[in-house]
């Protein structure tokens, strides 16, 4: 009788262990990312007014934006003059840049409701095909803009 008792109270004790374990690693995990990432976590953005024309505003994301080799990936929003078709007001598009190639393509779009990429959202999570601006349109003065910045004049 003992040692049935003895292996329930075991049994339970592995149960509980196992269970306290996980659930402390995923607050030990979710912790490292609010910590790591915050801009992804609380939407710690830094956004630069590029340019404005007459359908809105854009900004690029100074926090977002990452070098390597010859490629810029960053975040563009746009803010709409008026709502679109579709009752939207802003986008976020995460954005990668071939500054070799002057080629860009779109990695994720986010669509808002509000301005400031605030609101409700819709996102499309496709990666685009690779895109040539024409010369004098707003893709390739972002693709001009993007190319000419260093890593130490991110800021």
């Amino acid at each position: 009788m003992d040692l049935k008792l003895l292996y329930q109270k075991q049994r339970l004790f592995h149960i509980w262990f196992y269970l306290n374990y996980h659930i402390n690693m995923n607050r030990i995990l979710t912790l490292i990312i609010f910590l790591l990432f915050p801009s992804v976590c609380f939407g710690v953005y830094d956004w630069k007014l590029i340019t404005k024309t007459e359908n809105g505003n854009f900004y690029i994301d100074m926090n977002s934006f990452v070098i390597k080799d010859n490629k810029r990936f960053y975040l563009r929003l746009r803010n709409y003059k008026k709502k679109d078709q579709y009752g939207e007001n802003s986008n976020i598009i995460h954005i990668e840049t071939d500054c070799n190639k002057l080629q860009s393509r779109f990695l994720k779009d986010i669509y808002y409701e509000r301005n400031m990429g605030k609101g409700k959202s819709k996102v499309l999570n496709e990666v685009g095909n690779w895109i040539t601006f024409k010369k004098g349109s707003i893709g390739m003065y972002f693709t001009d803009f993007i190319c000419s910045l260093e890593k130490s004049s991110k800021k």
